[in-house]
């Protein structure tokens, strides 16, 4: 039970991949020293062929980010040219070739830690490092040219003129404002920083600075309609996807309940708040999940070579799957209120967006008084029975495995069969290179360990009777198949990110 509470963590068991400061600008100037033509050679001939997936212009990175990123994460809009093509860099990568544009170094960052399809085994330790120091080359240079980008914003006279101009540097993608760039790739850098750096205070800061950039170039009043407004809008919060949205904002209010909740029990406060509140939160989620269902009835399969269509899919998908992580989170304590609470257990607490903050808001937490074993010791009286709460956390983490299992694989073969299996380089699946639902999974799995720990000593305790008859095995071998696929979603990331392979044990 002890190894169980740590699955709720924001980090949950997330693997630090720190690396010293002095490797880092070794490596740095290894890739982009003031010669890039040397850099180029340099590292070819250092290199095995073909070891890592390089690109040789900007419209190369932009079709990668179509087929690694775009269906998990589309904060673009679609495609301006078809059809979508991988064509990573071989032997005749272009010498000179330098991505300038934060987003084109943000997307080779993340794509650069997807296996290259010629690698056989890229596992080894010696493939991994080299994909890890070449991610991490990118994802340095383009925090140096967001820093760049945005310099005037941050002058102290204020700024006055047109940061596009200022910037004077040809967009990345035609319908997408230059001046843009440099969020998106702040949010992109977000998910590396958490899937391969396992860097959690690093990934907030991003997002936070991504928020703080987005507010001073007005995006959250922006209404103007023209060729750049769908990009405008998928950058502030994906408003195009009004579902998402909701199912996101339920998610962090269900994790806001679960923190304010935890306080309630460690300082043994009123607890009178409580059943209102869980009430409130599981209409709107439960209104939520029928409005998510209905509209995935409603719609039309993907077409697989079809990347915004895959990606809209998909996203229909999350939604859904957010809805059940939030109704786990809502619950949980309610349906395990047996199970002791460990004060080790890393919290909920959400970091404080100054970075002046985090040691005062962790010596916060660290003096909260003990809390009691469990949460049948406090007596908190909850509008669901622990019955109840346990069968929606059951069947919450059923169908979220069951919508994971389901989501797509990257299809850099433009194959149009309609097929959900993963697409093969040499033997290995090719990974989904963006972990955006990391945390959904480990709650599933938080849930399902625990059931599976309180079902093993029904089971055990009756050996004379046929398992296949016994509900309690059934409901074992259930949860155990869809640990397999959480298993199974957390090794197909782990392929690409390192610090996501904690996750597997």
């Amino acid at each position: 039970m002890q190894k169980l509470a740590r699955l709720c963590g924001p980090s949950a068991t997330l693997r630090n991949v720190g690396t010293p400061m002095a490797e880092i600008e070794s490596m740095f100037d290894s890739v982009f020293p003031r010669n890039p033509v040397e850099t180029l050679r340099d590292f070819q001939s250092a290199q095995p062929v073909n070891a890592v997936q390089l690109y040789g212009s900007n419209e190369d990175i932009l079709d990668a980010y179509y087929i690694f990123i775009h269906p998990y994460y589309p904060i673009l809009p679609p495609p301006d040219r078809l059809p979508v093509i991988h064509n990573p860099a071989g032997v005749d990568h272009p010498d000179g070739f330098k991505p300038t544009s934060p987003l084109a170094l943000a997307i080779s960052a993340m794509v650069a830690l997807v296996p290259h399809k010629d690698v056989k085994n890229p596992a080894r330790p010696e493939h991994v490092k080299i994909r890890r120091e070449v991610a991490l080359r990118f994802a340095e240079a383009a925090y140096a040219a967001i820093a760049k980008d945005y310099q005037p914003l941050r002058a102290p006279g204020g700024f006055e003129g047109s940061l596009r101009d200022s910037i004077g540097r040809p967009p990345f993608h035609p319908k997408l404002p230059v001046c843009l760039e440099g969020v998106i790739a702040l949010s992109i850098l977000c998910f590396y920083e958490y899937g391969q750096q396992g860097n959690l205070d690093n990934t907030a800061r991003l997002a936070n600075e991504a928020l703080e950039m987005a507010f001073m170039l007005g995006l959250h009043e922006s209404l103007e309609e023209n060729e750049y407004a769908l990009a405008r809008r998928r950058s502030w919060w994906f408003v195009g996807w009004r579902l998402r949205v909701e199912a996101q904002q339920a998610l962090y209010e269900a994790g806001i309940f679960a923190v304010e909740l935890d306080e309630t029990i460690r300082r043994r406060e009123d607890a009178s708040w409580i059943q209102k509140r869980m009430t409130e939160l599981d209409t709107q989620i439960t209104s939520l999940l029928f409005e998510c269902r209905d509209t995935l009835s409603a719609s039309q399969g993907p077409q697989p070579n079809c990347v915004e269509s895959v990606a809209s899919s998909a996203l229909r998908s999350y939604a859904e799957i957010k809805l059940h992580s939030a109704r786990i989170k809502l619950h949980r304590y309610c349906a395990f209120q047996d199970v002791p609470m460990f004060s080790e257990q890393p919290g909920l607490h959400p970091i404080s967006p100054t970075n002046g903050n985090i040691g005062s808001s962790a010596s916060r937490v660290r003096t909260l008084p003990q809390r009691p074993a469990s949460i049948q010791e406090f007596g908190i009286q909850f509008p669901f029975s622990a019955h109840t709460s346990s069968v929606i956390c059951v069947h919450a983490a059923i169908n979220l495995v069951t919508l994971l299992d389901s989501l797509p694989f990257p299809n850099p073969t433009n194959d149009v069969s309609p097929t959900n299996l993963p697409y093969i380089f040499q033997n290995y699946e090719v990974p989904r290179a963006m972990p955006t639902l990391i945390s959904c999974a480990m709650q599933a799995g938080y849930t399902m360990l625990t059931l599976s720990c309180k079902a093993r000593p029904f089971v055990t305790k009756v050996p004379e009777l046929d398992a296949g008859d016994f509900p309690l095995a059934g409901l074992r071998n259930e949860l155990e198949q869809s640990l397999r696929v959480v298993a199974k979603f957390l090794a197909n990331h782990a392929i690409a990110f390192e610090a996501i392979q904690g996750m597997r044990g």
